[in-house]
């Protein structure tokens, strides 16, 4: 899986085949979903990434753009804060030729011993996506080693 594969995860989505109706190669999936794919006017056959509880899909022909778009990568951050998870992002600035400077973001989460994950990159974009995949793979490791769904809480004596 990569990155933005994870990221789409986290976000709900699942992918899916939908195929030829009434035919052999018509999945399981899309047989439960009839009713969901006729609303969401989905009439092409291929591979889709698909959230049914928010009425979200789209081809993964068009490609994953959480790597590259603001408009994919901002409600990923936004998820992470409504589950108790602070951001600082930040710009620092050395005075050398060797260290230009880099962007950053600090992602704290408050609960499970103050995790803190941070990333610099050329961007703010590249240092906000570089930060939510580490904590979605530690959100994930966490949840597969404890068996249940971490909850993040917010500390109120900020």
């Amino acid at each position: 899986m990569n990155q933005n594969e994870l990221i789409a995860e986290f976000m709900g989505f699942t992918k899916v085949t939908i195929d030829y109706v009434d035919t052999e190669y018509e999945t399981q999936w899309q047989k439960d979903n009839q009713d969901w794919i006729e609303k969401m006017e989905i009439d092409s056959v291929g591979d889709y990434y698909v959230n049914v509880p928010e009425n979200k899909f789209f081809d993964t022909e068009d490609g994953l753009k959480y790597d590259t778009s603001w408009d994919w990568l901002i409600p990923v951050v936004e998820k992470i804060e409504k589950m108790g998870g602070e951001t600082v992002l930040f710009k620092f600035n050395h005075i050398s030729q060797q260290s230009p400077g880099y962007t950053g973001l600090h992602l704290f989460t408050i609960d499970n011993g103050n995790e803190l994950f941070e990333n610099d990159g050329d961007s703010k974009k590249e240092a906000v996506y570089k930060t939510v995949v580490k904590f979605i793979e530690w959100f994930n490791y966490d949840n597969e080693e404890n068996g249940e769904e971490i909850k993040l809480e917010k500390n109120e004596n900020k």
